[in-house]
């Protein structure tokens, strides 16, 4: 490969790296939780922290913070069409805001489904970056999130991912505190109806905490996360 070459898919790739919210890299996790094959990918420090509860499920800070634990979907996951979990916020003193916009975008908890690449979503450099980051490849990816102005169920295109990211809207910024609170939802059918066709099989998992912006605490646990066949 000539130098030149070279140098213009290094910029290229720098550019992939300064167009994402903060430079991103992976990170050491929680021993408990990497033996279940969570990965932790931070962005400006210092990160929010993830913690393996006795009980089960993760528990999730953000002090002035963000950061996403995310793992890839097993093959008896990748293509189940309904998600559910349980989860809670037990501390937010952060104000809501508009999700839909990039500028103080905070919430206490989010769950983000990555899907695989496919031939509207496959880029060799945004892939490149990708690995280079130890990020999860770049294809479409749905937010389930708690937090925002928004009312429950309202839908928001990502300001981050543009055309290829869906937030949802399951929790408000003010819903209600320390209560557990379960969630299903079809996966197959949130994709045809957000992106227009059948989905690829889901890539990956995530959780984030995001309380950088304002900054603020937040304080919220996710358990029982589990891939389901149609209901």
């Amino acid at each position: 490969m000539g130098m030149v070459r070279f140098a213009r898919i290094l910029a290229a790739v720098l550019l992939c790296l300064l167009a994402l919210p903060g430079f991103a890299s992976a990170q050491p996790v929680d021993p408990a939780l990497t033996g279940a094959g969570w990965k932790l990918l931070t962005f400006d420090p210092p990160p929010a922290q993830f913690r393996q509860l006795e009980q089960g499920g993760i528990e999730v800070e953000a002090k002035g913070s963000v950061a996403v634990l995310y793992r890839s979907a097993g093959k008896a996951e990748a293509d189940k069409p309904v998600l559910s979990w349980r989860w809670r916020v037990d501390r937010s003193d952060i104000e809501p805001v508009d999700l839909g916009r990039k500028e103080r975008a905070d919430r206490p908890i989010a769950l983000h489904v990555g899907f695989e690449q496919d031939e509207s979503t496959s880029d060799f450099m945004r892939s490149l970056a990708a690995r280079m980051m130890g990020a999860p490849p770049p294809g479409r990816v749905i937010t389930y999130t708690w937090g925002g102005i928004q009312k429950a169920g309202e839908v928001l295109v990502s300001p981050y991912l543009g055309d290829e990211g869906r937030i949802v809207i399951l929790r408000a910024g003010n819903a209600p505190l320390r209560d557990w609170v379960t969630e299903s939802v079809d996966l197959k059918a949130d994709f045809r109806r957000f992106f227009g066709y059948a989905p690829p099989p889901v890539a990956y998992i995530a959780i984030s905490a995001d309380a950088d912006d304002q900054p603020g605490h937040t304080l919220a646990r996710i358990a029982d996360i589990s891939f389901q066949g149609a209901q």
